[in-house]
């Protein structure tokens, strides 16, 4: 959707960036936005909420990754669900 690029997608991923929210493309009532219309598609599709553990790579312990500032657990959690088939 063009909010990110794979260059910020991977500083995420090494740490070089504390909080995905702060590179993307657009204020972040357009991202909430964006994952509501999200979970409703899914929905309505019949797909299954996924939950995602996301953690650091690279040198040095591994760390869950934040995708927002503040690190609420509904924002991440809404952040880190993937749509999939239901079996």
């Amino acid at each position: 959707m063009d909010r990110l690029t794979p260059k910020q997608v991977e500083d995420w991923l090494f740490k070089r960036i504390p909080y995905l929210e702060r590179v993307t493309v657009g204020n972040l009532s357009k991202m909430n936005t964006i994952l509501l219309a999200l979970r409703e598609f899914a929905k309505s599709a019949g797909l299954k909420p996924s939950f995602t553990v996301y953690m650091s790579r690279g040198k040095g312990p591994r760390q869950r990754l934040q995708f927002s500032k503040y690190g609420n657990p509904q924002i991440e959690e809404m952040y880190a669900t993937h749509y999939v088939r239901k079996v």
